[in-house]
């Protein structure tokens, strides 16, 4: 399951983001692979990561200081008619036939909408 973590912006504790993460992955049995590379603490505050479970990003969020949230990603565009391109069978389909309503809620960071 592909999930946006999303940090908090504290100027003095960027650089220890992915060390305290990759902690509470090994203390739980969670299997990730941080992409240290990809990630500059000058810059992001956000970093993409695959989890085996919601179970799994609850157990993170609930240990965690410099974590803000968590969220799933079902779907990635450049366009929104790209963001719409999803799978019949994807799992984000699934989900929907259980509920009644949806919505897609669209946040820009230093960006402006067009």
């Amino acid at each position: 399951m592909r999930v946006l973590v999303n940090f908090v912006r504290k100027q003095y504790f960027m650089d220890f983001c992915l060390a305290e993460l990759q902690a509470l992955c090994e203390l739980q049995n969670i299997k990730v692979h941080l992409n240290y590379g990809n990630f500059n603490v000058e810059e992001d505050w956000v970093h993409y990561i695959d989890l085996p479970s919601i179970e799994a990003a609850k157990l993170i969020c609930s240990r965690a200081v410099l974590v803000k949230n968590i969220v799933k990603v079902y779907s990635e565009g450049k366009t929104y008619g790209d963001l719409l391109k999803i799978e019949e069978n994807s799992e984000l389909r699934q989900e929907e036939k259980d509920l009644k309503t949806f919505k897609f809620s669209v946040d820009a960071k230093g960006k402006s909408l067009e």
